[in-house]
Parts: C-alpha cells; sequence; structure tokens
C-alpha cells in the first residue's frame, strides 16, 4: 500500500493502517524529519526496516533541501516516477 504522510513521527492511528513493505511518501514538515542533520536517526533507522520512505524531488526543492542533505536509503521520486507508483498500488492513504 501506498500512503502520503506531511509529518513525523507517525501515530499509533497511522501505524495501525500500515504493514511491513508498504511505501511512504514524506511530504511538507516530515522532509525536514528526513535530513542526515536530524538528531533522531533512530526513528528513521526503524522506519527504513519496515516501509519503503521516499520523497518527491519537487517538495525537497521546493524546501530548498538538496538530495545530498537526506539520508541515504530514502528513494528521492520524480513526478513522473510517482504516478507510476501510484499506478502500482492499488490503494494509497493520505495522512495530513
Amino acid at each position: 500500500m501506498l500512503h502520503t504522510f506531511d509529518h513525523l513521527p507517525l501515530g499509533r492511528t497511522e501505524l495501525a493502517h500500515t504493514q511491513n513493505g508498504d511505501t511512504i511518501v514524506l511530504t511538507a514538515s516530515a522532509i525536514d524529519a528526513i535530513k542526515a542533520t536530524n538528531p533522531d536517526h533512530n526513528l528513521i533507522t526503524n522506519l527504513f526496516q519496515r516501509f519503503n520512505l521516499c520523497v518527491l524531488y519537487r517538495d525537497i526543492e521546493a524546501k530548498g533541501v538538496e538530495i545530498s542533505e537526506i539520508f541515504s536509503g530514502v528513494t528521492v521520486l520524480d513526478d513522473y516516477e510517482f504516478s507510476i507508483c501510484q499506478e502500482d498500488n492499488n490503494c494509497i492513504r493520505s495522512w495530513n
């Protein structure tokens, strides 16, 4: 399943609707949490173990974040790749 989140950390409600291996696209303020300078590295490491973490290139560009500033392992998607991801997942949940 594909999820979009505009915040981190994830609450119990959001986590209850996820499964290991789901794809999570982080947007808005959640982008700040995936910057390599985030002091809560353990949170992101735990998310990597359960989910495929992604971010949209247009979102990091809008926030002035360089690809080199985000954690290694986060997939940066362009609009075309995101549309393919949406097509490949039969259900999308957005959490704002």
